[in-house]
Order: C-alpha cells, then structure tokens, then sequence
C-alpha cells in the first residue's frame, strides 16, 4: 500500500502535533489487514476460565484532576494530555489504525516518512527530569563530614561574636571564616568530581545497548535505534525485551507483558489485539513503554513516543510529588514512585554504609573529645588560670578539635577511586551502572552463573539426532532425510521455531545469517541442511495459526500450522509429512524430554514413519537416550506432533487459545518425532576464571533450567564440579540425618535446645528458621548447619564449607527441602543447580544471603532477571536480553566471563584504598593534631600547632597524597585472600585505629612535638622544663624575652612542628601503600603520583612558611633549612617499622601481630 505523509494526513480533533486525536484520518489509505474477530463471544458455561486481576491503581492517580493528583496545592499534573496524545487509539480497528497513523499493519512505513515524522516529532527518548539544585547543594554543604565542620565554624564564630567582647579577635574570625571556606572548597571540589562522574556514566548508559526491531520499507525487518522510533512505526516485540514506546498492538503470540514498573501489578497480564477495557491504560491490547515482554511475541503499532508516553508523563507527575523527589530521579524510578506509593529508598550499598559508619565514629570521637576538653576548662582551667586562656581562644581550640579530625580529603578520593575503576572496567567493555555496587563485588563470596551464553559461547548446533525411539542417537551428519520419520523430524525442526533467515538467499543455508533465539537457530539450521528442499519450501508457505514461544516454567514450543484455504501443494505436501496422512492441521511442540514425555502416547517409527504406542520400554529407551546425550553436555529437546481432533479457534481470545492448546495436549496426547541433541561449547577461558575465583576464596555455583546431566556435564568441563564423588538429593537428605545425630554444645541462630532420644538438635523460632532458609516453621537445623555469626572468622567460615563431594540439585528437589537441607546445601563447596524456574533462581540467592554470603549473579535471560534484581549484585551479559541488563548492576558488553577476575581485582583494590587513604589521614589528620591541643589545655604548653596550620595540614597537604594512594595497584596476593566480610571487615574498625593512633599517630606526634621543643631551645633558648606547665606563667618575666620574640618562637616553633608532621606523612605515605606486601616486592616506582603527591605537599608547606602574605594572613614564621632535614631523616622510621610488622604478618600469620594487623 502507499503510505501517507503522517504530517498532512486530515485528523478530526487535532489537539496537538501529534495528530492523536479522536477522528480518522479523511484519506483512504488503501487496502488493509482484515479485522480480527471480536474477542466477544459467547463461552459456555462449562468452560473453565481464568479470571485476569485487573489493578486500577494507575489509572486511578492518572486521571484524577489536577487538583487532586497534585495535592492540596494543585501544583502537581496529572494525565490529563492523556487523550491528546493517545485518543482512542485502543478502540481503533486495525483499518481504522492504519488510516490514524497513515502506515500500513502490513509493510510499515518507508524511510521518507520515518524521516518527515523523526523531523517533526522528534527522538524517543524522555527528557530528563529538571535537576533538584537545592537539595544537591543541600548535600554538598551539609552531608557527612560537613556537619562536624560547621559545628566548628559556629563555635568559632561565637568565640568572635558575642564572647570576643569589645574588642574581638581579628584570628578568629580569621579561623571561622577560613572553616568556612573550607567547607564551600570542599564542596564545590566534591561536585566537580561528581559531575565527572556523572559524565562518566553518562557515557556508560549511552554504550547499553538499546534498539527495536522494526517492519519498514515494504515489509522488511530492520533493527535501529529506539531514539529513532515515530509514530506509526510498526515494533516487533519479543521475549525479554523492552517496549520502547507505547504501542497498539495488531498481532499477538503467547505475548504477556510485565507492568509493574508502572502499576505494580505483580502478575504479567495476556496481551490481545482487541480492546479489553473502556480506559486505555486497563485495555491489553497497549503496550506501555518501558514495561516488559516476558512472554511469547507481538507486534505493535506505535501511538505516542518520547516524552508523550505515559512513563514520560508519569515521570513528570512523580517528579511533581515529595514522594517521588525522595528516591530516585530517573522517569523509570519516578514512576514507579507515582504507581506504587509510598516509595521506598534505594538500599545502600556496602560502601555507602562503611562510610556513613565511618562518619559516625569520627563524629562521636571529635564531640566527645571536644566536650571533654572544654568541660576540663571550665572546670579547671578557667578556675585555676584565668590569664591563661579566655573564653573566645578556649572555644576556638575546640573547634580546632572538631577541625582536626574531620578527614577532608576521603570524599573526594572515595569519588575518584569509583570513578577511576568505572573508567578501568569500561576500557575491559565492562558497563557499571552504579559506581558505588564497584566495592561490593569485592565482597563477593559466592558467584552464581547461568550457563547457556555465560559459561558457554551460546553459539548453539546440532550434534546428534535420534529418529523415533533409536537405540541411541547418531551423529547428525549420518542424518539422510529420506525416511518419512526424518523427513517429519527435520521439517518439525523448520515449522516449530521463531526464526528466520536475514541474509541473501544466495548464501549457503550453513553459513547463511539466521534471526532467533540459539537453539532456534540452531534447529533451524538443521532442518533446511537435512530437509529436501521442496518440503523446506512448503513450510515457509504453510499458515502459522497460533505459536506459544518457549517459556522457563512449560520448557516447550508450540506451534500451530494449516494449510489454508488458497495453499499452494507445496504447503499441502509439506502439512502431509508432518501429519504422516492428509490433515487440516497439525499441532508441533518442540522443548525438555522431561516435561513433555508425560504427554507422549505415540511414536513414529524410523523405519516405516508410522505410529506405535509408547510402550514403558520405549519411553525408557528415550529417557536412556537423553541420559547419553546429556552426559555428554549436549543439551537435548524432543519434537513431537498432534493432530488435533477439532480444528484451532483462529481467534484472538488468549485466555481461550491457552486452555485449547492445554486441554488438548493433555486430552489427545503427543506422537514422538525424535530427539535432537545440541552442543553449545563453553567458553574457553572459563575453567581459568573459576580456578582465579576459587583461589581468591569466591565459590562459583551454576544456577541453570538445563537438565541436570546436561547441566552436571557442563560444569565439570568447566571446572565448577571438579569432585569425583557428586551427591544429590538423596545424598543431601542422607546428611543432614547423620548430622542431625551428632551431638552439639549449645543452641544457636536464635533457637532452643530439644531432646529427642540421644539427638541434641537446635529448634529453630520462626526468624532464625527462615534465616537459614526455611520454608516454614518446625523445621529442625543442626547445631552445626545454623548461620554463623557475622564477626566467624576466615577460617571458622572455611571449616563449615563441605568439600568432600560436589551436589548436583534439580528444580523438583528444591521444591520440597527443609530448612537443614537448604544449610546443608548452601555449605557445600561445589553446586550444580539444573532445572531451575526464576522463581527458585531467587530463592537460591536469597537463601545463600541468609547464609551471610555476599551473592553475585550473573546471567542473560529474562529467567535470570529477578535473581539478577535481588543478589547483591547483579552481572548481565551484553548479548543478553534487555530485561536482564535493566536488572543487572554490571553489564559485560562484550559477554566475556574473563571480565570477571578482572573486575573482583577491582573492586577489592577500590576498598583496599579507600582503606588505606583513611589510615593515611588518621594519624596526622587528627591524632597528631589533636595531641598539641592537649599539651596545652592539659600540659600548659603554648600551642604547638595553631589552627590554621591544623586546617592547611588537613585540606592541602595531606590531600595529594591521599589522591595518590587511590591510584595504587592492588597487592599481589588481593585475589589470594577471603573475601571481605562487611559485617566484621569495617573500612574504619578497632585495628586500624590502633594502628593509626598507637603506631603511626604516636610516632609522628613524638617527633614532631621533638622537632618543637628543639626548636624553642636551639632558636630561642627555651627549654622544655620552661614550657611544661606553663599555663599563665609564660610571659616575659618567666622567660626574659620580650612579649615580640615569645610570640616569635611560638609561631616559628608551630612551622617546626607543621613541616616535621608533612614529612613525616611522606614516610606513613609509603608505609600505607600496603597492607602486608614489602616494599621490596611492591616498589613505590609503579606509582608515580606518589612522588608528584609529595612534591606538591612540600611546596605547599614552604609556601606556607617562608611566603609574606601568608606569614601576615595566618601568623606563620620563617624557620631554617635544619627543620626540613632532620624529620626527613625520622621520616623512614615509619616505613622501617612497618617493614618489620608486615614480616612477622607474613611469616606467623596465626600470631597476635597478626591478628591485630589491620
């Protein structure tokens, strides 16, 4: 037909560009699809129908007034635009349809109108939501460590004003005003970097992949961008893909879509061509943007695009709502948060919450030391030497107390170490949609895998085929497709499929391009390879009267063909051989041996190609059959035929056409055509990865809905099972009595000890039984199965893990296992999972969580989805479907397992040095900051260093090299340790505290307030006895010096004592590097920012020092070359000593330096 320029096309009401209003176009568009049949008709009442739950929420906060939908205010908007951009789109008929959107249901629109529409209406793609600038600001200045910084600079400022008195210190409002800037460089720094992160994952969501099959151009498929998408477009939708615009849908197939990314509607719903409800939001034959096809295949129309799709329009009401500016900004997340009040916050991550614990711990040191000291002074202080301090400089050495233990430069290098391995991981076409889920990878203790296109190439063949029931299936190139049996079988394999050839037919069928899912492909490769070529013809002419896809709960296919009324005798001679007799329709199936065998009744016989009931002796041959096939890793898929007894309802009632294509499979039975074994290789660098993985203490199960012996098969080439012993659920159950029998010491995981005869067993409660993965209560678990506490160390953790033989379970044995076998199944070391549904793919994640592991999952298909959503992290592949990769944290663009070692580096270094950068800035950031103030409240010596320095040591100094030790490599051995623990192994804990503050803090600290004492005697000729205890009594007629030349040597002897502690921290710089690794081994050359970090760090502090207007600005004094030589000379004592901590770390890794080694 001809298509119309959508811009001219006449519409009666036009409310928009858009052209989506209530009328029809004035224009014939010429000849059109037949109408469907009304879903309509009348259905007995001895039919069984299901009743679909239809949710009202969406459409209920959509059509509200503005008035309510936006609140008391009515500044909210609700969908009111609705019938502007949509109309009635799903009341259309098809013709009608045509003639709206001047396309054709046929052949699709043609380039020059896709180009006139994409000028007009614009890309597909929803506008950002309008940036919330005050409450990011709000984050900025007031987040975190902020918080502690304006305490101070409130303190300060009260010091100043009202307590500075008449004449108020120009110093400290000095040091208010510099706190102040501080926090607003701070700041402003932590934007920037966020901004270039932002940019980074920016640059990151734009590599997903995200495009559309179309039908343009006379009837052509095309896949292109879905930002090019236009109204009128005709979408081909499949299984696991995204709608990517609204749509209207005219062809439907087994298709069910997911709508609770905008209703919350928990069940997929049938999707039909017809309209189902008066509200286009509740009718099922739209198809909303951004929702899910998980089920079948369709086709759709598209009627509104871009920011005129209702997930625009609902993102802009969300974004309109509190509820909404709480969580996510994204339109995907908005609206949710519209569809499904009230919203809940994202979880955060690992990280996320090592920080925050960490800002807590600073915060409650820093107040309590403050009160501590200012009660000291008031309580002492002010009493017994009132000359000594005044109030206003009291307050303002506090709050150089809350100053000096903030570590200024963790947030910033926290946001550059994750924006650093995010750019890492893209240059391995690896995709982060979260920078933060980076360091919980590195907590990783079991990774669950999918198999088909994770461990294996997914590049899928036929390798051996069994006709009928054969005594065992023969390699496919001794298939001769001359028998009637295998002529059935091969063009079975064409007909019952969902692909398609997409390149020239003048290439050869066995390299020529093939359209469709692996398996698919690889059958229908093999049915035109082994079929003669007038039969494959006649199945390409044959009428396609229903098709269910393959789906992960009925593992099978099925497919409905006729000849048709106007058939060519190809297509009639082709419906015979599928028959095996002259028939109207025949019904194909095509899946698992295991789920379809119960429905066999028949065989076809390979000698003859009649059929012979399925006798218990050959329905076990078949079942020996798949057995040698599956042993071999091959993965095996049964083809079978029905001729149904009554002919196809040809209508468009889903619900109807499911229970006839049920009733009849399980009322007339199926004939077995044969079974058809396929090889999909695992990848080659797959065994490498699991042994990387293994060795850095990662457990690496498969989690797969193959057949167990194909499953069992595959992770034994691969090196996930590598134990010659393999138990299975018998075997489990068999265990779990036997340690049911042994006695234990006590109850645990929140239960109570019961008798029963001599057996000691631990009686769950409730909680603790569906912790340890319970279905129920009254479950028993052993003492010795119950979760270990989350402070079990490595080695505890390593003893509960069974390495005695692996565990090969299938879907059916999860079904009934109690809480103790799930326990027992979890410890085990090695685990094969086969025959899973999504739903048990779940399950599995969250009873390994229970367990206290940190779970990674990865996979690639829809089934794999909500496992992918609720692991700790979720790892799709790029070649995946697309529902997987929205679910997924990670995705691997290029689908290479290999990745994975690569990014577990990762992710372990980026919280090793984050580690590192706060050991670094503890010891001098505060500890050696905070002893000068407590010389001299509690000591009466002047103030070693003033606050000013103390602001400059923290915000400048220690800042380089901080941003230095973020670019680290990790320590040769990461891989060979236990996975961090988060629940015990804390960024910030007791260890490294002691570390920073007893070793490091104490050693710096005594040198430096060395390198003062030395100076006021050599400089001034004041020697310590003179300034211990001081207090009031260091004034000129204790000392002999001038007021002038004690305010000399107090600010000459506070530079002493900054230069000695910024060299010195060049010797905690290369101590902290590493955590056991030598310095010999891990040379600082490999990082050559550290020397650039020290570089600046000196220069700074020579700035500071010997600079004019920064001498007059902050009260610094000149000091000689002598104090910039001897703490360099301490300065390796740090790294000496290290050295030596580390040796012994290394070599008694059981001894008590061990254990407290942070």
């Amino acid at each position: 037909m001809t298509n119309l320029n959508y811009d001219t096309v006449a519409v009666a009401p036009a409310p928009d560009d858009h052209g989506h209003g209530h009328g029809r176009g004035l224009t014939d568009a010429g000849p059109t699809t037949a109408d469907p049949p009304s879903s309509n008709r009348r259905i007995s009442h001895s039919e069984t129908v299901a009743l679909q739950i239809v949710y009202r929420t969406l459409t209920q906060e959509l059509t509200q007034p503005a008035s309510v939908a936006g609140g008391a205010h009515g500044s909210g908007s609700s969908l009111t635009d609705l019938a502007a951009t949509h109309g009635d789109v799903h009341k259309l008929s098809p013709h009608a349809l045509e003639l709206r959107f001047a396309t054709s249901l046929a052949t699709g629109l043609d380039d020059g109108a896709v180009a006139r529409r994409l000028a007009k209406f614009g890309p597909n793609v929803i506008a950002p939501p309008p940036a919330r600038w005050a409450a990011m600001a709000a984050n900025y200045l007031f987040g975190g460590f902020a918080g502690i910084m304006w305490v101070a600079a409130a303190i300060t400022f009260i010091a100043w004003e009202p307590l500075g008195g008449d004449n108020p210190s120009a110093s400290t409002l000095a040091l208010a005003v510099t706190i102040l800037l501080v926090i607003f460089l701070q700041a402003g720094f932590t934007a920037f970097q966020d901004f270039k992160s932002s940019r980074i994952m920016a640059s990151i969501d734009a590599m997903l992949p995200s495009s559309a099959t179309v039908i343009r151009n006379g009837g052509a498929h095309a896949t292109v961008p879905v930002a090019d998408l236009v109204p009128g477009d005709l979408v081909v939708l499949r299984y696991g893909q995204k709608v990517p615009a609204d749509l209207r849908l005219v062809r439907v197939s087994g298709l069910r879509i997911d709508n609770s990314m905008l209703t919350g509607e928990a069940d997929p719903v049938h999707a039909t061509t017809d309209a189902t409800d008066p509200v286009l939001l509740e009718s099922r034959n739209i198809a909303l943007m951004g929702t899910l096809v998980c089920e079948g295949e369709g086709v759709g129309v598209v009627v509104a695009s871009g920011n005129r799709a209702v997930m625009a329009q609902v993102a802009r009401l969300a974004g309109a709502s509190d509820a909404a500016a709480a969580g996510d900004a994204s339109p995907s997340a908005a609206a949710a948060a519209a569809a499904k009040p009230p919203p809940t916050a994202a979880p955060m991550t690992t990280l996320q919450r090592e920080i925050n614990a960490f800002v807590k711990i600073i915060a409650m040191i820093s107040l309590t030391t403050a009160s501590v000291c200012l009660a000291w002074y008031f309580a002492f202080l002010h009493v017994r030497f009132p000359r000594f301090l005044d109030t206003p400089t009291a307050l303002s050495t506090v709050a150089g107390i809350l100053v000096a233990y903030v570590p200024e430069g963790l947030p910033i290098a926290t946001t550059l170490a994750l924006s650093i391995v995010a750019r890492r991981l893209l240059g391995h076409r690896v995709l982060v949609k979260n920078l933060a889920v980076v360091e919980t990878l590195g907590c990783c203790s079991v990774l669950c895998s999918d198999k088909t296109g994770t461990l294996t190439t997914n590049v899928m063949s036929v390798n051996s085929v069994a006709v009928g029931v054969a005594d065992a299936a023969v390699p496919v190139a001794e298939i001769t497709a001359t028998s009637p049996a295998a002529i059935a079988l091969t063009t079975a394999a064409i007909v019952c499929n969902g692909s398609r050839f997409d390149g020239p037919a003048s290439d050869p069928v066995a390299t020529r391009r093939i359209v469709g899912d692996p398996t698919d492909a690889a059958l229908f490769r093999f049915g035109h390879m082994h079929t003669p070529a007038d039969v494959a013809a006649g199945a390409d002419a044959l009428l396609r009267l229903a098709h269910v896809p393959f789906n992960s709960k009925t593992k099978r296919m099925v497919t409905v063909v006729g000849a048709g009324g106007a058939a060519s005798e190809s297509a009639a001679a082709t419906l015979r051989v599928l028959a095996g007799a002259p028939a109207e329709q025949v019904l194909l199936v095509k899946g698992a041996p295991d789920y379809l065998l119960p429905l066999a009744r028949r065989y076809i016989s390979a000698d003859d190609g009649t059929e012979r009931p399925l006798t218990a002796a050959a329905a076990a041959q078949l079942a020996r059959t798949q057995a040698a096939l599956s042993a071999r890793g091959e993965r095996v898929i049964l083809l079978a035929r029905q001729v149904p007894p009554a002919p196809f309802p040809t209508d468009d009632d889903t619900v109807d056409r499911d229970a006839w294509l049920n009733t009849t499979l399980a009322d007339h039975g199926l004939t077995v055509l044969g079974l058809v074994g396929l090889v999909d290789p695992p990848r080659p660098e797959i065994p490498g990865v699991v042994r990387a993985l293994r060795g850095a203490d990662v457990r690496v199960f498969m989690v797969t809905g193959d057949f167990p012996a194909t499953a069992a098969a595959i992770a034994r080439a691969t090196g996930i099972v590598t134990r010659d012993v393999v138990h299975s659920a018998e075997e489990l159950r068999e265990r779990v009595r036997r340690m049911a029998r042994e006695p234990c010491a006590a109850a645990a995981g929140g239960g109570k000890q019961k008798k029963k005869g001599d057996r000691s067993t631990t009686i769950l409660t409730m909680a603790a039984a569906a912790a340890a993965g319970a279905a129920g209560e009254g479950d028993e678990v052993p003492y010795a199965l119950t979760p270990l506490p989350a402070s079990a160390s490595d080695s505890e953790r390593a003893g509960r893990v069974y390495r005695d033989a692996a565990l090969v379970l299938s879907g059916a044995d999860l079904t009934g296992m109690t809480a103790a076998q799930w326990a027992a199944a979890c410890d085990y070391d090695e685990l094969v999972f086969a025959r899973t549904t999504p739903e048990q793919k779940l399950r599995i994640v969250q009873a390994l969580q229970a367990r206290g592991e940190t779970v990674a999952v990865t996979g690639d298909g829809v089934n794999d989805a909500p496992a992918l959503k609720n692991a700790d992290l979720g790892i799709a592949m790029g070649s995946g479907a697309d529902v997987a990769m929205a679910a997924a944290d990670m995705v691997f663009l290029d689908s290479n397992f290999s990745a994975m070692v690569m990014a577990l580096r990762l992710g372990r270094a980026v919280f090793e040095n984050l580690k590192k950068v706060c050991l670094y800035l503890l010891p001098a950031g505060s500890f050696s900051e905070l002893t000068p103030v407590l010389a001299n409240l509690f000591l009466g010596v002047p103030l070693p260093l003033s606050g000013f320095l103390m602001i400059i040591v923290c915000v400048v100094t220690d800042l380089f090299p901080s941003l230095a030790l973020v670019l680290e490599d990790a320590e040769a051995d990461l891989l060979a340790r236990a996975p961090r623990r988060p629940g015990r192994d804390a960024m910030v804990n007791s260890r490294l505290l002691l570390h920073a503050y007893a070793f490091v803090g104490v050693v710096q600290s005594v040198l430096a307030h060395g390198m003062y004492f030395l100076y006021m005697y050599r400089e001034w000729g004041l020697a310590p006895g003179a300034l211990f205890l001081a207090f009031d009594r260091f004034t000129p007629e204790t000392t002999n010096l001038a007021q002038a030349d004690l305010d000399a040597a107090v600010r000459g002897a506070q530079c002493a004592y900054f230069v000695a502690l910024v060299i010195l921290q060049f010797g905690n710089l290369l101590a902290t590097r590493t955590r056991r690794a030598s310095i010999v081994t891990q040379p600082p050359t490999r990082n050559p920012a550290l020397f650039a970090a020290m570089a600046a760090s000196a220069g700074v502090a020579a700035i500071v020092v010997y600079a004019p207007p920064v001498q007059d600005l902050i009260g610094t004094y000149p000091i000689p070359a002598l104090y910039w030589l001897v703490p360099a000379a301490l300065a390796p004592v740090i790294p000496v000593l290290d050295e030596v901590r580390k040796a012994v770390v290394r070599r008694w890794p059981a001894s008590r330096v061990a254990r407290i080694a942070w």
